[in-house]
Formats: C-alpha cells, structure tokens, sequence
C-alpha cells in the first residue's frame, strides 16, 4: 500500500505493536486519536492516562472498557477499574471468565468489590 501511495502509517503501527516496539507504534499512529490501537499502544507503553483518554474517545465496546479497567489496575486506580470491568461485561458477557482469570486482576480477584464487579 506504501508503495502505491497510500498512508500505511497507522497500520504500520499496529505492526509494532505485534513487535512489542510501543514507542514507534505511537509515532507511526500519531495524529490518529480516539483510536482503540492507538489506546492499547499507550497502555503497554505504561501511559496508563493518556491510554484512559485514548479509548475513553474511542468507539464504546466492550474491549475498549475492558483496556480501561487494565489501566485501573495498573495504576491503581480501583474505581476505573471496577466500573470498567462492570462495562465490559454488559457489553459482552465473556469478558466475565476473561477477568476472572486474568492476571492483571490477580491482586484485587479476592475483595468483594472485584467479585461484584464480576456479577
């Protein structure tokens, strides 16, 4: 597509991503905004509220709230976490088996709070 003239930027950079190369994936996305790669992007290049922000503005799914309940998590931030994960399974209900099992959960998969938030 680059060879033909087309802006391949943005989907070269869902191939860094793939490489685990962030940083150059947010470079080669720039300017593509309230996009869910571009979010996911910020998250594993531990910009935790500028991924927030990024899919917060992207299209609603149940994906995109379940990121956001990851950056809760990792942060810290248990609120976002729980109200997200709360989210994400309304939108689609696998996600239930797919939190409770998932390790960013792990710290927080015993408190009540995170068991309601399963229900």
């Amino acid at each position: 597509a680059k060879s033909k003239g087309t802006d391949a930027s943005y989907n070269m950079g869902i191939i860094m991503i793939r490489k685990g190369k962030y940083s150059k994936a947010l470079e080669m996305m720039g300017g593509k905004t309230c996009k869910y790669n571009y979010g996911l992007a910020q998250l594993l290049s531990g910009n935790y509220t500028e991924a927030v922000s990024q899919l917060e503005c992207a299209p609603k799914s149940a994906e995109a709230y379940y990121l956001i309940a990851i950056c809760g998590a990792r942060s810290g931030n248990t609120s976002l976490m729980y109200d997200n994960i709360k989210k994400a399974i309304e939108a689609d209900a696998t996600f239930r088996a797919v939190a409770k099992d998932d390790r960013e959960f792990l710290k927080y998969s015993t408190t009540g709070d995170f068991e309601n938030a399963l229900k």
